[in-house]
């Protein structure tokens, strides 16, 4: 057999293994390009809310513990988690009005800010984070009651919106998902009722009714390997020739 042979062989097999079918870990997530997205949601009407007005907005949810819907994940947690934002500085407000001068709507636009996830360990396995930046914040108070307009039984409603940063996964989580720690972006949104306070006021509350985060995470790219092992084959083709070549120059001196 020619010595170079069994570099050869080697290298073929890891190649085939690099390429071949992806781990039982990344199983969950569909597959859209190099990114996948995947989202956490609940439809309680508590267990969240929205504090804005000021010169910060601030908000906390919760989400169900299994985190990402319809996925058995595991060695990771599936306890209920939380989700905490802050955004700021405030940027604008922007008020329509009636023809009696009432607010009638209102929208609040605020500056960036970061948001958090985590789920505490249970049995199931242990708890993980996520953390992102956000790009702004807006809290969109579709309906302000006025003496014409009741709006939802008198009280005002509408929903937060905020755009995702970069961000990145705990260890833990990206090896369940069998993503990279780094995500490049997402959103959150939340839809707020019975929202107390009135328009200027700047320690308005609006709890939560339904919510969702998602997520745009990155799969690891299969052809980053290949090169990879590639490169560690031409290191492996070219050593013998240099050894041999160290070999004929000592025997002709």
């Amino acid at each position: 057999m020619h010595p170079r042979w069994p570099g050869f062989v080697a290298v073929f097999v890891w190649l085939i293994a690099a390429a071949g079918p992806r781990p039982a870990t990344a199983s969950p997530l569909r597959y859209e390009s190099r990114n996948v997205s995947f989202g956490t949601s609940c439809c309680w009407s508590i267990g969240g809310a929205v504090f804005f007005g000021g010169a910060e907005a601030s908000g906390e949810d919760t989400f169900e513990g299994l985190a990402f819907p319809y996925h058995r994940l595991e060695g990771v947690s599936r306890q209920m988690g939380r989700i905490e934002l802050i955004a700021g500085p405030l940027l604008s407000v922007s008020v329509r009005y009636d023809d009696e001068g009432n607010p009638t709507s209102s929208l609040y636009e605020y500056g960036p800010g970061r948001l958090s996830a985590r789920a505490p360990a249970d049995f199931n396995g242990v708890g993980w984070t996520f953390a992102a930046s956000l790009r702004g914040l807006t809290v969109d108070v579709w309906c302000e009651p006025t003496e014409y307009d009741e709006c939802f039984d008198g009280w005002p409603y509408g929903e937060v919106t905020a755009a995702l940063g970069p961000g990145l996964f705990s260890p833990e989580i990206a090896a369940a998902l069998g993503v990279l720690r780094q995500s490049r972006g997402g959103s959150y949104w939340m839809a707020i009722d019975e929202i107390e306070g009135a328009v200027g006021d700047e320690d308005r509350v609006g709890p939560k009714n339904l919510s969702g985060l998602t997520v745009h995470a990155v799969v690891p790219e299969p052809g980053l390997a290949l090169l990879s092992l590639v490169g560690l084959g031409m290191v492996a083709w070219r050593r013998p020739r240099r050894s041999r070549r160290d070999r004929d120059t000592s025997m002709t001196a």
